[in-house]
């Protein structure tokens, strides 16, 4: 016990000392799951191991137009050691009243006219994101675009979380295609009203969740 435990603090060291060239594979059993040590560690590598345990938060957007400010709906959902620990959800008063999309989410303007603003929501949501390992979307280019368009409009620094895209996930774990969110999880069984803000992301926390401890998440 005592030299998995040395193992462990090793391991830590290099990870402080910023030794990322090298690469190291170890995966001690019959310890506790806090403490287990599976984890690659590669120069600019995009692969997560979770190695069992993982923080991370999904997240969702609906958006009033095209436009990628137009944020009027944002989803959270917290994961921590692949279980569902926190959610919550918000509506948001986009920077004007143009509403395009409303056919695809319910919401219009009359819903957000008494909304707080991104910039107004933003320690919230910063304080939500705070110890993830990264943020999760699904198609999470759309949702990287709309978070940093929306910290742009308001002057807001930048976000530095990275992302994982459950499409590409559906894709590499169980070669589903298409691989539209209703598609993944009428799949892999996952209740979903489609298009509302948290019910999105938290079926994009479950498939996570079921991809397992053993996958290797691909993150940039």
């Amino acid at each position: 016990m005592h030299f998995y435990a040395g193992l462990g603090r090793i391991l830590d060291k290099l990870t402080e000392f910023g030794l990322t060239e090298l690469f190291v594979t170890v995966t001690i059993l019959r310890y506790p799951i806090d403490r287990i040590k599976s984890t690659s560690i590669a120069s600019n590598s995009n692969n997560f191991s979770s190695g069992g345990y993982m923080n991370f938060v999904a997240i969702d957007f609906e958006t009033a137009n095209p436009n990628p400010d137009s944020a009027c709906a944002i989803g959270l959902v917290k994961v921590e050691n692949f279980q569902v620990v926190d959610r919550v959800e918000y509506l948001i008063r986009p920077p004007t009243n143009w509403f395009k999309f409303t056919y695809i989410h319910d919401i219009d303007w009359s819903m957000v006219v008494d909304k707080p603003t991104f910039a107004e929501l933003q320690p919230q949501i910063d304080k939500f994101l705070e110890g993830a390992d990264f943020l999760a979307a699904h198609n999470a280019s759309f949702d990287r675009k709309v978070l940093a368009a929306c910290r742009s409009t308001y002057r807001l620094d930048a976000i530095q979380h990275r992302f994982l895209c459950t499409v590409k996930l559906a894709r590499q774990h169980w070669h589903i295609n298409p691989t539209k969110l209703s598609d993944v999880c009428r799949r892999l069984g996952i209740k979903l009203q489609h298009h509302n803000a948290l019910s999105d992301a938290h079926a994009c926390a479950q498939i996570i969740i079921a991809a397992g401890a053993g996958a290797i998440f691909n993150v940039d």
